[in-house]
């Protein structure tokens, strides 16, 4: 079994599929086919896809705006009730797909997680004043052993 995945590579555009071998003989947790996602007339997502095996794990990383959290949210089906939002594609979650009308969208949620890497303001600047004080302390107890 092989799972295509897109990477960078010199002699080929971005948009050809190369085939890697499959890590688990077990079927996906999660299969995502071509996913697109628009919110009114504007695509957010374009051709989605991949497959995520047990003991794996699925980091959406990149700038601000590239559809990151869009990504999530379609995972966890928080769009269902957001007006002008038109998503085609195919999500699965342990063979069933997470759009059929008997998966209920709340217990869906509860077994779905979702860690949002969000640092605030106020814990940004209490760490940085943390480290500060830190330094000044290493920078005394330096100078306090040179002395000696």
């Amino acid at each position: 079994m092989t799972t295509p995945e897109t990477t960078l590579d010199a002699d080929r555009p971005l948009s050809v599929p190369v085939i890697h071998p499959a890590k688990s003989n077990r079927a996906p947790l999660i299969e995502v086919k071509h996913l697109d996602l628009w919110y009114g007339e504007k695509q957010a997502l374009m051709d989605v896809s991949f497959d995520l095996y047990p003991g794996e794990i699925l980091a959406f990383i990149g700038p601000s705006g590239c559809g990151k959290s869009t990504a999530l949210k379609c995972l966890n089906r928080m769009h269902d009730d957001t007006r002008d939002v038109h998503m085609r594609g195919v999500i699965e979650m342990d063979g069933a797909d997470i759009q059929a009308p008997s998966i209920d969208p709340p217990q869906h949620r509860r077994r779905f997680g979702w860690v949002v890497a969000e640092v605030d303001r106020l814990q940004a600047l209490g760490l940085l004043l943390f480290l500060r004080r830190l330094f000044f302390l290493r920078f005394l107890l330096l100078r306090l052993f040179k002395l000696r």
